[in-house]
Parts: C-alpha cells; sequence; structure tokens
C-alpha cells in the first residue's frame, strides 16, 4: 500500500514551531511557555454556580490561589488545604475551580459533615492568567444598560398645555435617543 502523508495546515505549523522553540530554549512543559493557560475556559455551569455566591467563590478562589502559590514558591512538593463541612453545591464550586487550578478535591465523610480537602502539586497546579472573578466582573461591565424610555407629552388639542377637559387619552411617545438629564 502506498502511505499518504496528510499537509500540515496553519495550526500544525504554529505547533511545531512552537515545540522547536521550547526545546532549543529547553523549556519543559510545565513552566507554560506558551501561555496556554491564558485561554482557559471556565464552564457555563461554572460562571453560573459563581453568580448565585459571588463572595463565597471569591473566598474559595483566592485559597486556591494562596495553596498554589504556596506550594509553587516553598520547598514542599504538596499541600493540601482542608475546607469546612458545606453543602453540596458549594463542594460542586470547590472541584470545579481546582479543576482549572491542576489542583487535586477529594471530598469526605457524610453529610452532614461532608467536606472537601484540595491539594496542590508543584509542578503540576498553576494559577490560571485570568481568575473566575475577573472574567465574571468583565461580563457584568460588558453588558450596557438597558435603554431608559423618555416619554415626551404632547400638548393637548386645544392648544393648552392640559386642562380640565378629559379628552382621549393618547399613549406617549417614547423616544429611546433622547439622553436629556
Amino acid at each position: 500500500m502506498k502511505q499518504t502523508r496528510l499537509q500540515c495546515d496553519e495550526e500544525c505549523l504554529a505547533l511545531e514551531r512552537n515545540r522547536r522553540l521550547a526545546e532549543a530554549l529547553n523549556i519543559t512543559e510545565n513552566s507554560d511557555p506558551f501561555n496556554t493557560r491564558s485561554a482557559t475556559k471556565y464552564s457555563d455551569s461554572l460562571k453560573d454556580d459563581a453568580r448565585k455566591d459571588l463572595k463565597f467563590v471569591s473566598e474559595i478562589e483566592r485559597e486556591i490561589k494562596a495553596l498554589v502559590d504556596a506550594v509553587n514558591k516553598g520547598k514542599q512538593t504538596k499541600k493540601s488545604h482542608c475546607f469546612p463541612p458545606m453543602n453540596r453545591d458549594h463542594r460542586k464550586i470547590i472541584h470545579d475551580l481546582a479543576e482549572v487550578y491542576g489542583v487535586e478535591s477529594v471530598s469526605y465523610d457524610s453529610e452532614p459533615k461532608r467536606n472537601v480537602v484540595i491539594t496542590a502539586v508543584k509542578g503540576k497546579s498553576a494559577c490560571p492568567n485570568i481568575s473566575l472573578m475577573t472574567v465574571l466582573e468583565r461580563e457584568i461591565q460588558a453588558k450596557p444598560p438597558p435603554p431608559i424610555a423618555h416619554y415626551r407629552h404632547l400638548p393637548d388639542r386645544n392648544g393648552g398645555s392640559g386642562g380640565t377637559q378629559k379628552a382621549p387619552r393618547e399613549e406617549p411617545v417614547i423616544d429611546y435617543f433622547d439622553v436629556q438629564d
């Protein structure tokens, strides 16, 4: 059989170039030389869960980040943190965030004392370039406010500015582009 070779497209060429460059500079995979974590995608379900309890997510993310920083800067190869008992929704958020940070997460005990222990491993765990809280803040700021309805009051048919006579009521004209304060 005749063997055929696939043509390399732009993505293939870029990956090969990056591989050769990393090899020439003696860069290992664990050091993330080409910011592969910058494209971190937080799942829609994680974002939705996070929006429900921003304060909780902020605290958890801060704790995970501190753990990852401590293990990567310190001499120990592993470091763990035990969270207090919490409900299933909060535990799910911790497991999802731990996955993004490359941190191991395990739930222990039975309800109602079920808790999560996370373990950061040197060289495996790393902080994403953009935190979940930053992503949520950007999404909130990115949405423009809805237009404010400005009602233009039309004068009465009699030429006055309104009297005691009851005329058939006309719907006010809404001008969404009138931005007078």
